[in-house]
């Protein structure tokens, strides 16, 4: 049975604490991948992507802050949970070392602030006081650690909890009675068969049939010479044997796995001798090769509709990824159909597809913000910037953008409007 690579993403100590418990699982092969600062965690989450089959972070905050590059990654992503188990073994500890005493006020962080404070609620103390700081995004470990030093210098705490290893290492150096929340063996034991559990999802989806559909532009005959060598090159490209649909048109068969290969995980086209964009192409993704071809047609439409012509990839759930030919432009990603009750009610007021509202949102994942300009929306998703106006006006009006700001552009031209979009 091929074992499954599993990347551990974190600081040195947690992820030491980890190694032990991958080399009893058989068929999981740890790759350690430790880094000195959470702001590592999306760029090594982004090196290993390639080579393994799952990401496994020692925590949430990692995790937070590699899910903001979660849509050029194809591994999927864990994370060791620090809940329930591991803030009982540390308020253990505190008992042990005397610092839980009736009316002791304890700093402490966390993901979710109601889940900690559900879970202090059921050990009933009553007569400990917590003052928690939430982390909904990611804050600097220095900002953090400030916080939780004026609690203490103020006497407004007499320890501190943290799930950041770093903010706890800056704690105990400024001599602050700190503790920090490490994952539990049960926690590290699931999480890994999870991760274990994910990677083989992944390697059985790398080996659904892909179609791939391709013949020459509209406008960029081929003479039978050059057909056969189109014939000849792409077979040897995707190490298969071709089938001709009709006079011009050739299909395909190989492996997600393999099409991910050939284009650097959707992120470049295929690397074919001909002018880039003159070729027609579509591939579509299955379980069967009725499937894979029934999207590898829908991709070879959309293709053929511009100009130059985008390689296009139609996946499972009707993912749609777009990839210029210029080598240059970033990859666009969306889905064609949504089972989100609020994104079909906005597409049903505004008249808008559920195609561009997703890629509306691809946009925003990419800029890594909700507010957007008319730029950022050309740009994405290859439009006039006339048209992305547009889409950004229909929805200021109908309630799910609003203007919150001006961008001056670096040439001459009017400010652009900043929206935050509702979606």
């Amino acid at each position: 049975m091929q074992r499954i690579k599993v990347a551990v993403i974190g600081p040195p100590e947690l992820v030491a604490r980890i190694e032990p418990y991958g080399a009893h699982e058989t068929d999981v092969q740890l790759i350690s991948s430790p880094y000195t600062h959470e702001t590592q965690a999306a760029g090594l989450a982004e090196r290993v992507d390639a080579k393994v089959d799952a990401i496994l972070f020692t925590g949430p905050v990692p995790y937070m802050m590699a899910s903001e590059v979660r849509s050029r990654l194809h591994a999927p992503l864990l994370h060791v949970n620090y809940g329930g188990a591991g803030l009982y073994r540390v308020l253990f500890q505190m008992q042990r070392d005397g610092r839980l005493m009736p009316g002791t006020c304890i700093s402490l962080d966390f993901i979710d602030r109601v889940q900690v404070l559900q879970e202090l609620e059921e050990l009933e103390l009553d007569d400990i006081r917590f003052r928690v700081f939430e982390i909904r995004e990611f804050t600097d470990t220095q900002v953090l650690t400030q916080q939780h030093l004026e609690q203490w210098r103020e006497n407004r705490a007499s320890a501190v909890i943290t799930c950041l290893y770093s903010v706890y290492r800056h704690l105990v150096q400024a001599g602050v009675p700190a503790y920090c929340i490490v994952p539990t063996r049960s926690a590290i034991q699931h999480a890994l068969r999870a991760a274990r559990d994910a990677g083989q999802a992944k390697l059985l989806k790398n080996h659904q049939i892909a179609a791939c559909i391709v013949s020459a532009g509209p406008s960029s005959p081929l003479s039978s010479e050059d057909t056969v060598s189109l014939v000849d090159v792409m077979s040897d490209v995707l190490q298969t044997s071709c089938q001709r649909i009709d006079e011009d048109k050739y299909l395909f068969y190989t492996t997600r796995g393999f099409i991910l290969a050939l284009t650097d995980g959707y992120n470049k086209p295929l690397d074919l001798p001909w002018h880039r964009g003159m070729l027609v192409m579509g591939v579509g993704i299955g379980i069967t090769a009725k499937e894979a071809q029934a999207k590898a047609s829908d991709a070879y439409q959309k293709s053929r509709s511009e100009f130059p012509h985008p390689l296009y990839i139609v996946g499972d759930e009707h993912e749609v990824v777009r990839i210029q030919p210029d080598f240059k432009s970033s990859r666009l990603q969306y889905d064609s159909r949504t089972y989100d009750v609020f994104l079909r009610k906005i597409a049903e007021t505004t008249n808008l597809s559920i195609a561009t509202l997703t890629k509306i949102q691809y946009v925003m994942r990419v800029a890594g913000r909700e507010a957007v300009t008319a730029a950022d929306v050309s740009k994405q998703l290859d439009i006039t910037l006339r048209s992305a106006r547009r889409i950004l006006k229909t929805l200021q009006d109908h309630g799910y953008a609003q203007v919150v700001g001006e961008e001056q552009p670096i040439t001459r031209g009017r400010p652009r409007n900043v929206y935050r979009l509702d979606l």
